[in-house]
């Protein structure tokens, strides 16, 4: 990764298997790697470099995935087009028991340990893969944040021990609402041998300033060399706001939810008046 310019916001260039992505960019939400009612030739169009695939879409297709063997890129023909791997899918939310991630699968709810998700990783061949996160609802416990940056960090610690050498793993940083939670993640997270940083547990229950202060909080503790992506947003100005405080990647639901409505995305360009 590397940083071009840094002032309100920041401009880089992440490098990825030979492709130069501009930063800030958009990794919109798919399907099972698929931009839900578009075909490839569309997808090519719209000159969209990342996709996003997740853990819950693709777990039950893991066997067919292995004896395929080569990855979702040419299974989906978007060959053209890179893959971040994460591990919640974010238009549902099911919270993980003490050892194991859970998700939500046409036979019922599901737990996978880190050796299972860095099976489907291997399956899938993306191009980023995320480490597995503990996601809390902003309004939890004290002793539920301190569980899920524990669990968070030792299953990062689990993925990094499987990693292969072209592995490009980022570590997910949690802790809900919590300032020192948030900051005993990224301190660690930032510690260990990670290529980048995914912020999780995002695109829950939280607050619009409530958000910011979390996002400033982590970017204070890590690495800033090192690029920086983030959970499910929202509108074009949220993702504009965060641009400001020095997002790199985003991860959005936002068109899919849209389209799915039916809804056309208009809205007025002085509310970007001051990103301008």
């Amino acid at each position: 990764f590397e940083l071009n310019a840094e002032c309100q916001g920041r401009r880089g260039v992440l490098m990825l298997n030979g492709v130069a992505i501009q930063t800030p960019c958009l990794v919109p939400y798919t399907e099972e790697g698929h931009l839900p009612s578009l075909t490839p030739d569309i997808v090519d169009q719209l000159k969209l470099e990342m996709l996003q695939v997740s853990l819950q879409d693709m777990w039950p297709n893991l066997q067919m995935m292995e004896k395929y063997g080569n990855g979702i890129k040419k299974l989906n023909n978007l060959e053209n087009h890179l893959y971040m791997f994460i591990s919640r899918d974010p238009l549902t939310y099911y919270e993980s028991n003490k050892n194991n991630v859970s998700i939500n699968t046409k036979g019922g709810i599901r737990t996978v340990s880190s050796k299972d998700y860095m099976q489907l990783a291997r399956s899938i061949q993306p191009d980023i893969i995320t480490s597995i996160s503990y996601d809390i609802s902003w309004v939890s416990s004290n002793k539920r944040k301190r569980a899920c940056v524990e669990n968070t960090l030792k299953w990062l610690d689990e993925c990094l021990e499987l990693k292969q050498v072209d592995d490009i793993i980022f570590g997910t940083i949690v802790g809900g609402s919590g300032e020192m939670d948030r900051y005993y993640s990224a301190t660690q997270t930032s510690q260990r041998n990670v290529d980048g940083f995914m912020f999780g547990g995002f695109g829950l229950d939280e607050e619009e300033e409530e958000k910011y202060r979390i996002v400033n909080k982590i970017i204070e503790n890590i690495d800033a060399s090192k690029p920086r992506a983030i959970t499910d947003q929202g509108d074009p100005v949220c993702v504009m706001e965060l641009v400001s405080h020095g997002i790199d990647i985003f991860n959005l639901t936002y068109p899919h939810t849209m389209s799915c409505l039916g809804i056309a995305i208009v809205f007025p360009l002085n509310n970007f008046g001051k990103f301008i």
